[in-house]
């Protein structure tokens, strides 16, 4: 399952040489806050967080988020009690 901004789908799929079908759910993307999502690379959960720097500009829509990174990221994490790795 790949969970993208709608509106940036065709360009996620071109970019990685696919096609999506049709969408199995729409919902905004605050309804992700707070879910626990399994970590591609690692066997840990990672939290669904939300960030005012996440635009429909580029990318997916959904950014990771690294609170030891950059400031928007210290912040999302502090307001979410994430851990820092570094």
């Amino acid at each position: 399952m790949v969970i993208v901004a709608e509106a940036l789908a065709p360009r996620v799929a071109a970019a990685g040489g696919k096609t999506f079908g049709a969408p199995i759910a729409r919902m905004k993307g605050e309804r992700l806050e707070h879910i626990r999502f399994q970590h591609p690379l690692y066997a840990r959960p990672s939290p669904g967080v939300l960030g005012e720097y996440v635009t429909l500009e580029a990318g997916t829509g959904a950014v990771h988020t690294a609170p030891g990174h950059g400031a928007d990221d210290f912040n999302t994490g502090m307001k979410y009690g994430l851990e820092i790795y570094a």
